[in-house]
């Protein structure tokens, strides 16, 4: 299930997640708009994004809105569209007990799309410049299978823009170098996630 937070704990986990286990320079990297973490100092910006279903997001949020409420409270319609749209749930003594949301299909083209879309925003005139510009990726939609990272390099090496993809799968990363066409695999273990949440509270 698509869990929804705010735009600005993406950004703190991103900058975080890099600055604790990926050997960037956490008091450097500042939180700023277009793009949304800017190190001055070592002449770098990266824009955090996420990729999720639109579907999804909708079946979530209407998740959110429902799930303290009795059932009998929620107008019958409403759940059918939801079941009628790939949802799911589970009833127990007038109170819902589960939930799910649709089932999407597992390729790389939701996540191609969403990156070459975000492309566009960072050649906006209004996107400060940087020596070296990335993209930090939020993958809710796809398993992060070799070819598919090889299929997301392949797509995007030819756009400019950005110098360095970063794909967090949750439990682990692909760091892609776009000029070179190659990536590197790293783990995110439940420690390393820990560690990143605790960060983002004391802030």
């Amino acid at each position: 299930m698509v869990t929804m937070k705010r735009k600005e704990y993406y950004e703190s986990y991103a900058r975080i997640n890099l600055g604790l286990h990926f050997g960037m320079e956490l008091e450097s990297m500042k939180l700023r708009d277009k793009p949304d973490i800017q190190n001055k100092k070592q002449d770098f910006g990266i824009e955090v994004t996420r990729d999720v279903s639109e579907l999804q997001e909708k079946q979530t949020s209407f998740i959110i809105s429902i799930h303290e409420k009795p059932a009998d409270e929620i107008p019958t319609s409403k759940l059918d569209r939801f079941v009628s749209s790939g949802g799911k749930y589970t009833v127990d003594d007038n109170y819902f007990k589960m939930f799910s949301t649709a089932t999407i299909s597992n390729s790389p083209e939701h996540l191609i799309n969403s990156i070459k879309t975000k492309i566009v925003k960072l050649n906006a005139e209004d996107f400060q410049k940087f020596k070296t510009n990335c993209l930090y990726v939020f993958v809710e939609t796809v398993d992060l299978f070799e070819s598919y990272v090889v299929s997301v390099i392949n797509e995007t090496s030819q756009k400019d823009g950005f110098d360095y993809l970063f794909l967090d799968g949750y439990f682990e990363m692909c760091i892609c170098n776009i000029r070179k066409g190659d990536f590197t695999r790293h783990p995110i273990t439940k420690e390393m996630r820990n560690n990143i949440i605790k960060n983002i509270a004391l802030k």
